[in-house]
């Protein structure tokens, strides 16, 4: 790896602990307000609108800022592993390719919005999210909605919604921390936000760097380690221009260096990635009686290049296929209306438009959609949303989606609110620029969308003076004329006729055990099998594993100065590769663990260490994971 163009981690790990000695410490996550109240949860993404989470139907996942500092998780896909429905596949150590599935799907089949901006790569073979380069610091809440999501996200939404939210500046504060580990690995992040009378801004950055390991399985002879390296830097400002009217502008910048090795012997490659976004909103409840509108401008672009020994990679024939630049342009409106305490309705259009330039392809696609959802509350325990959305992409056929859920309360024996819920939807997946090419090149069919539904039902039962709660839910989704790869004339891609289906059930378990301990606890069974005319049909969806858990048992003590997190993951189940050269993964469990102590307030000492039991295992064939490794730093705040 080369020297760092950044900072020292250690001048700042140096300059840490001199603040820490002078000023007050409070934990680097709970600097912002979040939208939850000390009684109730609200959840954004089911609705597009703050919604309580007792009324919402759809199945979702909430994690907080504080949840993520207890776990002592330094990227989101590390938070994501813990939830029911999510299958996370790493292709080596850090900076290597990540793929976060839901509920069997593929990653590309999932859309995820940071603070509103979708952020896929459209110039990936398929566009989607490489959650390698996404780190937590300054996320105030991640939400994960699973199901088909096309009603109010359009495209690209089969397997569910990952919506990340960040902090909004409050009272003023300025927060550091500093860690080094194994790996010859080292983290600085840092935090400014404040308000002042109508305008608020909350600005963060992270830095990390690792020596890494060799991520190529029985690499052992050349002993290379792919390194890494990313800077990360996230703002939002606002400004109320009236007590109902805020104007907002948010910026996010990722700068990435990864070290890997290529096929079938290259080792001394390199990716570099920038990826820019931008969102420009404003929103106001002024202009009538129960309406709120939203207009908003978003921007998201993508810079990658392959490189090998420092010069751009080329193909067998020494045509260069090195560069993959994406950029995406949305216009949105979102508005709501509120005829009546019981029933609102949610409306809205956006256009989109596309650019990808590789060094083999140049295209541009557009698309217009509108879309509106009613919510009705029945009565005080019964919830419903009903709704339709028109697509218009470019070159394909129109698509109508449509999504229902609904949400029963009713207490067994206990004061507590048992909800039984359902929701059913559709979605659909335009083929990729790189699909359309691909076939085009190789004289082969034109490829259309591919088209989803989906529906669950389950419950959330809460018990022991509601203290604890049990949720179950049972999934089924099947995608029409799935886009597959022609794995045996290696050609191009082709669709399947039929229906592939992927069905199972989560269990989630959340408990207040007393004395300081709580539990969490997931669990997900996935039943998804491949739907194809070549030698892959029957055979199970790779890299999913059937049986996935994941338990956090957390520690609370002296009066909140002592956080301790111990982590248990398994995977079991799973296969790799393709036709007759299919192999099984091995099943494997593994154990984290962080710690937290705030020594006096300003200064606070934090400790994590992964695979404590040194587990070999592989989520990607021919990938190594990481080792016994453990990391040590300190945060504060002033």
């Amino acid at each position: 790896m080369k020297a760092s163009k950044y900072v020292s981690c250690a001048q700042v790990l140096a300059l840490a602990i001199g603040l820490g000695s002078s000023f007050g410490v409070a934990f680097a996550n709970d600097f912002a307000e979040d939208i939850d109240s000390a009684d109730e949860t609200f959840v954004i993404s089911a609705t597009r609108q703050a919604t309580p989470l007792r009324q919402v139907g759809s199945s979702v996942s909430v994690v907080t800022s504080e949840e993520l500092t207890a776990q002592g998780v330094l990227y989101v896909e590390q938070a994501l592993r813990r939830l029911p429905g999510v299958a996370v596949s790493a292709s080596g150590g850090p900076g290597g390719q990540v793929a976060v599935r839901l509920r069997g799907e593929e990653s590309y089949r999932t859309l995820v919005l940071l603070d509103g901006i979708r952020i896929s790569d459209p110039a990936l073979p398929q566009s989607a999210v490489n959650f390698s380069n996404m780190t937590v610091f300054a996320i105030e809440r991640i939400e994960v909605l699973r199901g088909p999501q096309a009603l109010l996200y359009g495209a690209d939404a089969i397997g569910g919604v990952i919506n990340v939210v960040t902090r909004r500046g409050g009272d003023t504060a300025v927060a550091l921390s500093a860690e080094a580990g194994s790996f010859g690995t080292q983290t600085v992040r840092a935090y400014v936000g404040s308000s002042s009378g109508p305008a608020d801004f909350a600005l963060s950055g992270t830095w990390t760097r690792s020596d890494g390991f060799s991520a190529k399985e029985g690499d052992s002879t050349l002993g290379d380690d792919d390194g890494y390296e990313n800077l990360t830097v996230h703002g939002v400002a606002g400004l109320a221009l009236t007590p109902g009217t805020r104007l907002e502008a948010v910026g996010h910048y990722v700068d990435a260096e990864a070290e890997f090795d290529g096929f079938p012997f290259d080792p001394d490659r390199q990716l570099l990635t920038t990826e820019t976004a931008a969102r420009l909103s404003i929103a106001t409840n002024e202009l009538g009686a129960g309406f709120e509108h939203t207009l908003a401008y978003n921007f998201f672009r993508t810079r990658r290049e392959d490189l090998d020994g420092g010069l751009p990679t080329a193909d067998w024939l020494g045509a260069p296929i090195s560069r993959f630049d994406g950029d995406r342009h949305e216009v949105e409106y979102l508005g709501s209306y509120s005829p009546a305490n019981n029933h609102g309705l949610t409306f809205g259009a956006e256009y989109e438009v596309e650019e990808v330039t590789t060094d083999a392809l140049n295209d541009t696609t557009e698309t217009f959609a509108a879309f509106a959802e009613w919510q009705a509350e029945w009565t005080t325990n019964f919830f419903t949303t009903v709704g339709v959305r028109y697509d218009n992409p470019e070159g394909f056929d129109d698509h109508a989606s449509l999504r229902a859920t609904a949400a029963y309360l009713v207490s067994l024996g206990g004061a507590e609110e048992t909800k039984f819920r359902a929701s059913a939807g559709t979605g659909f997946r335009a083929p990729s620029a790189f699909e359309r090419a691909r076939n085009e090149t190789f004289g082969l069919p034109v490829l259309s969308e591919e088209t989803a539904i989906g529906f669950d039902v389950g419950v959330d039962h809460p018990f022991a003076g509601g203290r604890a709660e049990i949720s179950v839910t049972y999934f089924d989704q099947r995608i029409e004329d799935e886009i597959r790869f022609d794995n045996v004339g290696f050609s191009g891609y082709f669709q399947a006729a039929g229906t592939t289906e992927s069905k199972g059930v989560e269990v989630g378990l959340r408990a207040d055990l007393g004395y300081g301990f709580s539990l969490s606890s997931s669990y997900t069974y996935t039943d998804a099998t491949v739907n194809s005319p070549d030698p892959e049909d029957g055979l199970p969806r790779v890299r999913r594993p059937q049986h996935i858990t994941s338990t956090d048992l957390n520690y609370e003590g002296m009066e909140g100065r002592l956080r301790l997190n111990l982590n248990l993951r398994s995977a079991a189940e799973a296969e790799d590769g393709f036709r007759e050269f299919r192999v099984p993964l091995d099943d494997y469990a593994t154990v984290n663990g962080s710690a937290s102590f705030q020594v006096h307030p300003g200064f606070e000492i934090i400790a994590r260490a992964n695979n404590l039991t040194n587990e070999q295992y592989q989520e990607v064939s021919g990938f190594a994971s990481a080792d016994l490794s453990g990391f040590i730093g300190v945060r504060v705040r002033f």
